[in-house]
């Protein structure tokens, strides 16, 4: 990839995809929060997307899978207060999208209600702290697309 490749591809992800990531780990919680979404398996549909996406902020933060936030930001390290819990991310790993001989029965195994509020939380506060780092460049750029996080403010 060359160098002008790399730059657009890099501003499309500012303008849109990570935000794009953001706007529907807010949304699938508020709708599970808020008892909008019918139990069953409309509200299993938005943990498993909520984990998704939640699951791919975390990465990006971090540096891992392809992408990392330090590249689009300055003095910028991701979760100074430390990680999040490990046994959160192996929530999000072993049990989104994944089929596995490993099974998860209790609420206390499974990804629940009280995870997804803490991981919002944490997520929520390193996506603030990213934006406080944010290079000009891209912190201009920052959803301009398809302005997924306008409701958010």
């Amino acid at each position: 990839m060359t160098e002008d490749e790399r730059s657009a591809v890099r501003d499309d992800l500012m303008a849109d995809h990570v935000p794009y990531e953001v706007w529907m780990m807010r949304a699938t919680h508020d709708g599970i929060r808020s008892g909008t979404v019918l139990p069953g398996v409309l509200t299993n549909a938005c943990i498993e997307s909520f984990a998704i996406h939640a699951r791919s902020l975390v990465c990006f933060f971090n540096g891992e899978d392809g992408s990392d936030a330090a590249d689009y930001a300055t003095n910028y390290a991701p979760f100074p207060e430390g990680r999040i819990p490990k046994r959160l991310t192996a929530k999000l790993n072993q049990q989104t999208a994944h089929i596995t001989e490993r099974r998860f029965n209790t609420v206390e195994e499974k990804l629940n209600g009280h995870d997804i509020r803490e991981l919002r939380e944490l997520v929520d506060a390193e996506v603030a702290r990213f934006l406080d780092h944010m290079q000009p460049h891209y912190r201009a750029l920052w959803d301009t697309k398809n302005r997924h996080l306008r409701h958010y403010g």
